[in-house]
């Protein structure tokens, strides 16, 4: 073993990376949650470098070009470990950032029947976690995922949205290992604990009239609908400087309160269902299923 990967893997056990988050989630099917804690604790051999690894490694910084000259996205390399701003023990290995607007880039290098299956139903659950744990670390807005099979010398790209809600429940879970960990409690193997949002498979073109028309209007009522928040924020922020201390104040036809209120309580869902499961199924709701539709304007799109 290399002295870098050596002093890398020792990093690693100081807190909780991205290729850690999935065995935490009970969604990689390589590494389970209790191996990963044995790892972490040095009761079990950290995991040789294998050959599928080491191609990954050679390959990276080619798959980096190769996703440049793609895209027309230029990116850079990060050498250092992330940590979390709020949380130490997260931390982040992350292969590229995009410049300027600083986006998540994960390369991947698999071979040609695990890189088939992601054309036709899309990124692993795993690889949805490590990317999401990378942008909560980072703040980043968006990532990107560069997959490349060097047998069809073929590049697959995605481009994935930070999901908050997602995060914090991943941090929620990590957090509870981790803290067991520092105890020397070995967590059993579990089943999945978060339901990750799946990604497509192949992305098709549509050149069409209609299809360049829906964007543009789509454009634009983002465009007009940012200028109108801003506009509306700058006016509220007005109203209530000129208000000051005052409770209620009217005129013009118009009408503003100013309330001081205690904070929302919520329901901490995960303590409750791990304290008091029964309580928990008998009041459980699943909302009806839906479609999340998310766009994108791509570098390059010409407003």
């Amino acid at each position: 073993m290399s002295q870098d990967r050596t002093e890398w893997l020792a990093e690693r056990r100081k807190g909780i990376g991205g290729s850690d988050i999935g065995s935490i989630l009970g969604v990689n099917p390589y590494k389970s949650k209790r191996d990963l804690a044995l790892e972490k604790l040095g009761l079990m051999p950290e995991q040789e470098e294998t050959a599928p690894m080491k191609r990954g490694t050679c390959l990276e910084p080619i798959i980096a070009d190769i996703f440049s000259e793609t895209t027309g996205i230029e990116v850079v390399e990060e050498k250092q470990i992330l940590v979390h701003p709020d949380h130490p023990w997260m931390l982040g290995n992350i292969d590229r950032w995009t410049t300027p607007d600083k986006a998540v880039l994960e390369i991947k290098a698999p071979g040609i029947a695990v890189f088939s299956k992601i054309r036709r139903e899309g990124l692993p659950t795993a690889w949805i976690s490590q990317l999401q744990w990378y942008l909560s670390i980072t703040g980043s807005e968006a990532g990107f995922f560069a997959v490349f099979n060097s047998e069809l010398w073929k590049l697959e790209h995605f481009q994935v949205e930070s999901d908050r809600e997602l995060q914090a429940l991943m941090i929620d879970e990590a957090g509870k290992f981790w803290s067991d960990l520092q105890q020397g409690i070995i967590p059993e193997d579990n089943a999945p604990s978060i339901e990750l949002p799946p990604t497509t498979g192949n992305t098709i073109k549509i050149d069409t009239a209609e299809w360049s028309i829906a964007v543009r209007e789509l454009y634009e009522a983002q465009e007009i609908r940012k200028e109108a928040e801003a506009l509306e924020e700058t006016a509220k922020a007005e109203i209530k400087r000129i208000m000051g201390d005052t409770y209620c104040a009217e005129s013009d036809g118009f009408r503003a309160y100013l309330i001081n209120q205690n904070g929302r309580k919520t329901v901490d869902s995960k303590r409750l269902e791990k304290q008091f499961p029964e309580a928990y199924a008998a009041c459980a709701k699943a909302g009806k299923p839906f479609q999340k539709f998310t766009t994108y304007f791509l570098k390059g799109f010409e407003s």
